[in-house]
């Protein structure tokens, strides 16, 4: 075959290509115009935004964020349709609720009326079939604010011989401020619980306040605690033993008159301990009950830094007088 002829023949083939194209892409056309004419049924999800809240007031309910909506239309109105993200709808809350002041309001948004608002959105050749939520509930109510005291919660074990001496919250309260129904059931604000092992030596650490709602605020929402650890120390001291409930007409005397006493406190607390700060006793009505041979002592107060590790004698004997 010449080169003439072999031209000839690549002519027509690429002639014969091309026709074939040409007829796929106008067969192409008009099968998409023809789908794009027909109608449609699709689900749209449609974000919601609530503003223009009553100065004052808080939304305390949980109204949906979002609606599914069936809407119909042909092919081409639909393509100017986001079914994935379309633009949040706004309702205007302070047009629900009216001028006068109560602490608390309901209001219902109707379907009807959501649905007014999506038709002017999406336009008249667009057909809305249904709205996923029958209407939509919104609850406001008056905001409160109060001072509260901050309650630290915690989970701290010190090693052997040593205490906690003290523990400061900075700051010690809080303003939290949020519906007044909430705010005024709150007597304080707990804070997250601040968990440490084993520590023997004193340390700063910031902890978080809880709320009981996420409708309130807190301001401060953290404080720093500081937590003071001390070296442990023992110490004995004797300590008068009272008589309790003993009538008028009899004097009752106890023999040892004093009970000694080991107890442990923090170092930095030694030298303030005394034994005026300590109450021991016993109660004559053991007496009237049973008759004991000897009565058993009880401890009453006792400085808050000072732990009692042990005591002797547990129980002392008695001798009863007329007076």
């Amino acid at each position: 075959m010449s080169a003439e002829q072999q031209s000839q023949f690549r002519f027509k083939i690429n002639k014969k290509v091309t026709i074939f194209a040409v007829c796929v892409v106008v067969a192409s056309i008009f099968w998409l115009l023809n789908a794009l004419s027909k109608a449609y049924v699709i689900s749209l999800a449609v974000p919601l935004i609530y503003t223009e809240i009553p100065e004052g007031y808080a939304i305390t309910n949980q109204p949906p964020s979002y609606v599914q909506v069936r809407i119909e239309g042909d092919g081409f109105n639909l393509l100017s349709v986001d079914d994935e993200e379309h633009e949040p709808v706004s309702i205007a809350t302070s047009e629900l609720f009216p001028e006068t002041v109560l602490p608390s309001y309901k209001s219902i948004v109707t379907t009807k009326d959501l649905q007014k608002q999506l038709q002017r959105e999406l336009g008249s050749s667009i057909s809305i079939l249904g709205v996923s939520h029958d209407s939509l509930q919104i609850s406001i109510e008056r905001l409160a604010q109060k001072k509260l005291p901050i309650s630290i919660q915690k989970d701290i074990t010190v090693a052997n011989g040593y205490t906690i001496a003290y523990i400061t919250l900075q700051p010690d309260s809080s303003i939290v401020e949020g519906p007044v129904s909430l705010i005024n059931a709150m007597t304080e604000i707990p804070t997250d619980t601040l968990a440490i092992q084993g520590v023997s030596e004193s340390f700063q650490q910031e902890v978080e306040v809880i709320l009981p709602s996420r409708f309130a605020k807190a301001s401060p929402t953290s404080i720093q605690v500081n937590v003071a650890v001390e070296e442990l120390t023992e110490g004995t001291i004797k300590v008068p033993i009272k008589v309790l409930h003993a009538p008028d007409s009899l004097l009752v005397t106890v023999y040892p008159s004093t009970v000694s006493l080991r107890y442990s406190v923090p170092l930095s607390q030694f030298q303030q301990i005394s034994a005026e700060q300590f109450s021991a006793y016993v109660n004559f009505a053991d007496v009237s009950s049973n008759s004991p041979s000897k009565l058993r002592i009880v401890w009453g107060s006792m400085p808050s830094a000072a732990t009692r590790l042990d005591y002797e004698p547990k129980r002392v004997e008695y001798i009863i007088r007329k007076r």
